[in-house]
């Protein structure tokens, strides 16, 4: 895969992701993470898609140019996580992880934050 067809992967699957979440219509998406309640951040990694919920001072102090990503991990509220599927595709990836954070939020609220 070239790293035009990734940033076009990965620019699909947040389209997706932004899609299911408006259209299920419990959260607002806002346009800039610092406008938001919490930042959803989505990685993808071959077939499987793992998404963070964090807060948006988490999201600021480890995310940079080259982030870290079990730092974010570790000061995430929730971790949803989609696949690996065999043949996935982009919106099967986005419906589970979908599913799966929808079917968390619903069951009550997250473990006290660290």
């Amino acid at each position: 895969m070239t790293q035009a067809d990734s940033v076009n992967l990965e620019l699909g699957i947040e389209r997706e992701v932004r899609k299911r979440i408006e259209q299920w219509g419990y959260f607002k998406v806002a346009e800039k993470p610092s406008d938001a309640d919490f930042v959803f951040l989505v990685s993808v990694d071959d077939a499987a898609i793992e998404g963070l919920a964090i807060s948006f001072e988490g999201y600021r102090g480890h995310f940079k140019s080259k982030f870290d990503l079990d730092a974010l991990r570790d000061v995430a509220y929730a971790r949803y996580l989609a696949g690996p599927l065999k043949l996935a595709s982009s919106g099967r990836l986005t419906d589970r992880l979908i599913k799966d954070f929808r079917s968390k939020i619903e069951q009550g609220p997250a473990p006290a934050h660290k």
